[in-house]
């Protein structure tokens, strides 16, 4: 997303490879926030379950020349994508618009403008709210010279928000966070929501006092993430917190036993996934644990109908790119990472990003985007945005089969 200035990866950060076999968060619930430690089982890894064996995989383009930074949602078993357009990864042109798919066809809807700027709109963060209500979170980068190049010491950048009423039809007056110090952060990921209605946002950007708990943070720490709150349906948001220092872009999700988890981006330590849990609703969160490997980011979660979860994420980490994932089957105690799922074709360069949902009709479908050959990090002229569905029922059956269950 926005290139940020962040401490870049240096060696002295331990490398770490997926001959993990679990990732085990010692002392269930309450125990890894008194000050439990984690364990590793090394194994070898097996060969990658290749989700393109699968008798329903569905595989499409959804849109060429944009793409960038999906994030999907569901509305029963429609599929609402946002995605940027109107430059590549970088670009003072971008836009960001909304489609949905179209009930019981392979269509879409036309898309329809979010918000186009005379600034860089990008970094989508969206969910739904009560009485179906889209709220979009974005990235208002106008750190750009007059002949366009990205210039990030210009340091002129808003995090915004927007909001529907009407399924993404027409949308509001975009207005700024509103939050102290988080004025120039970048919002990620899916905003989720609390029983009590009230929404929750990751946004990242640099050290700020302004939030609570951060006198004991280190100040040079590159990126800091941080959780925001709505509690009036995405008009307002306040009451921001901390998830982790040296970490950026955050997926969360909240389990089925009020816990919160989230996987998040590690901006100092070569770009590897960690990820944590809080007991209070992200007030507080336990020590991060790593999760994957260097140049392997970022991440999604999605919850299947067994209580399994599935995290999806971009490796980036050889000569080729592919998504991938790796399953938890205990509630995000462990993470079973010797056994990776393959969930797209592998291609060269820009890439990644992936974000997915589990639909009531037993349907799993992801967005990512690829650049194609892309020029330079302004060029979106080959640009894809690909839609990838099958069904939940055949990644169970393949899953538990291969592990001879």
């Amino acid at each position: 997303m926005t290139p940020t200035q962040s401490t870049p990866s240096n060696g002295s950060h331990e490398r770490i490879n997926l001959n993990i076999r679990k990732i085990v968060l010692a002392g269930i619930l309450g125990g890894i926030l008194a000050g439990g430690s984690p364990m590793a089982l090394a194994a070898e890894p097996e060969a990658p379950l290749d989700v393109f064996a699968f008798p329903s995989i569905q595989h499409m383009v959804l849109i060429e020349g944009g793409g960038y930074f999906p994030i999907l949602n569901n509305m029963g078993n429609d599929l609402y994508a946002v995605f940027r357009t109107g430059g590549g990864h970088l670009g003072r042109g971008g836009a960001l618009v909304i489609t949905h798919s179209l009930p019981d066809t392979a269509r879409w809807s036309p898309r329809i403008t979010v918000v186009d700027g005379p600034e860089d709109d990008r970094n989508p963060a969206v969910g739904f709210g009560k009485n179906n209500r889209i709220i979009v979170g974005y990235h208002e980068q106008g750190s750009y010279t007059p002949e366009g190049k990205y210039q990030p010491s210009l340091n002129k950048a808003l995090c915004k928000v927007t909001l529907s009423d009407d399924l993404g039809n027409t949308w509001s007056t975009p207005q700024p966070l509103g939050i102290a110090g988080l004025e120039t952060c970048s919002p990620y990921g899916r905003i989720i929501s609390l029983p009590d209605g009230t929404l929750l946002m990751n946004v990242y950007g640099p050290y700020t006092d302004t939030v609570p708990g951060m006198e004991a943070v280190d100040k040079n720490q590159g990126d800091y993430a941080y959780l925001v709150r709505s509690t009036d349906n995405g008009q307002t948001w306040k009451d921001p917190s901390l998830i982790l220092a040296a970490h950026n872009e955050t997926a969360l999700l909240r389990l089925s036993d009020g816990r919160l988890l989230a996987v998040s981006r590690g901006s100092t330590n070569q770009q590897r996934l960690d990820y944590t849990l809080s007991l209070d609703e992200g007030r507080t969160w336990s020590e991060p644990l790593r999760l994957t490997g260097p140049s392997q980011h970022p991440a999604d979660l999605i919850p299947l109908s067994n209580g399994w979860i599935l995290m999806l994420f971009g490796d980036r980490s050889g000569s080729e790119h592919t998504i991938k994932g790796i399953i938890s089957r205990d509630h995000a105690l462990s993470w079973d990472v010797d056994h990776t799922l393959i969930l797209s074709r592998p291609v060269k360069g820009d890439f990644g990003y992936p974000s997915g949902v589990l639909l009531p009709n037993g349907t799993l479908a992801y967005m990512y985007y690829w650049a194609g050959p892309a020029k330079d990090a302004y060029d979106y002229s080959q640009a894809r945005g690909y839609v990838i569905q099958f069904k939940e029922s055949d990644l169970i059956a393949a899953y538990e089969e291969w592990l001879g269950e």
